[in-house]
């Protein structure tokens, strides 16, 4: 049976449901139970010229609470919930998939709330058993506490899949990305009797992430159910940058450097209950479904928790002066 799009009269509508929860065994400092949940959907239509048109919906809860262990009693970050929604377009033959996506989302962490948009390229390469896949995107807050600050995030995402059986999948993947700011700089002048006094301000945000992770999903036989655990690693650097001078016509300064940077490491395992339709086996759909999703780190398919900044904000230490 051939495993291509082309191979199907008409338009051939499939895609799957999904539900997961987990926990992150090691998360700390944490001040309740480390809770994550999932959920989403995934439709894609294919048509007889090869083309492709996949429409995903994401949502992500996760429900913590994090204290600054520098400041007494100290600043919680509760939970964090991303969600968003996006489209694909790709062409599809024998041995290839090749397209792009756009897609819309929040991501509500530490008492900030961004929205954000996402374009990328992506592709796969099918083998016999075997599909290497990759994705890069770039997102950029267009709402919210960043929309301001010019924040961008170029990521790329990449993963392999082995189907032991036409229903019994292993996959493993790794992504990396940055999340950059304008410098922006603030300047106040006050004029007094003897002198003027100008206060500048400068403030930028940078971060680092790294994610890996392995599932194996089984499908039942005859069942459109399937099951998968999964686990997913992060680790994450968040740095702020600020910088405060103070200078006066009569001579006087005054600097300060109240930078700071954190770093967090997450392990992060789920169980998934997924609903299928439209194709009969996992590899079929690998091939002729929704196989690829929005892997964004702010609000994309896999729950890696913070991604980049996240509640790492809520850790700062206190400025040094």
């Amino acid at each position: 049976m051939a495993l291509t799009a082309s191979a199907n009269a008409g338009t051939n509508w499939s895609g799957y449901g999904e539900l997961s929860g987990g926990g992150i065994p090691d998360k700390s400092p944490s001040s309740s139970t480390p809770l994550v949940l999932t959920g989403g959907a995934h439709v894609n239509a294919a048509f007889e010229s090869g083309l492709n048109l996949q429409f995903d919906a994401e949502g992500t809860r996760d429900f913590f609470s994090i204290t600054n262990p520098y400041i007494s009693p100290g600043s919680n970050a509760d939970n964090m919930t991303k969600y968003g929604v996006g489209i694909h377009l790709d062409l599809r033959g024998d041995q290839y998939r090749v397209g792009g996506l756009a897609s819309i989302g929040n991501s509500d962490w530490a008492g900030y709330n961004n929205r954000l948009v996402t374009v990328g390229l992506e592709g796969a390469w099918f083998l016999d058993r075997t599909t290497f896949f990759s994705q890069l995107t770039y997102s950029r807050a267009v709402q919210g506490d960043f929309a301001g600050t010019g924040l961008n995030s170029p990521y790329l995402y990449t993963g392999t899949r082995y189907f032991l059986r036409d229903n019994l999948m292993l996959e493993a993947d790794a992504g990396a990305g940055t999340l950059e700011t304008n410098d922006m700089r603030f300047t106040t002048t006050s004029s007094g009797p003897v002198d003027t006094t100008t206060l500048t301000t400068d403030t930028n945000y940078n971060g680092n992430a790294l994610h890996w992770g392995t599932k194996v999903e089984y499908r039942f036989q005859d069942s459109p159910v399937s099951l998968a655990f999964d686990y997913r690693g992060s680790y994450a650097t968040w740095s702020y940058g600020h910088t405060i001078s103070l200078h006066s016509s009569g001579g006087a300064s005054f600097f300060c450097d109240a930078s700071f940077t954190v770093h967090r490491t997450e392990n992060l395992f789920m169980l998934k209950l997924r609903y299928y339709f439209g194709q009969d086996s996992l590899i079929a759909n690998d091939r002729n479904g929704a196989s690829i999703s929005d892997y964004n780190p702010w609000y994309g398919a896999e729950p890696v928790t913070e991604g980049f900044a996240g509640n790492l904000s809520a850790l700062y230490p206190p400025p040094t002066c």
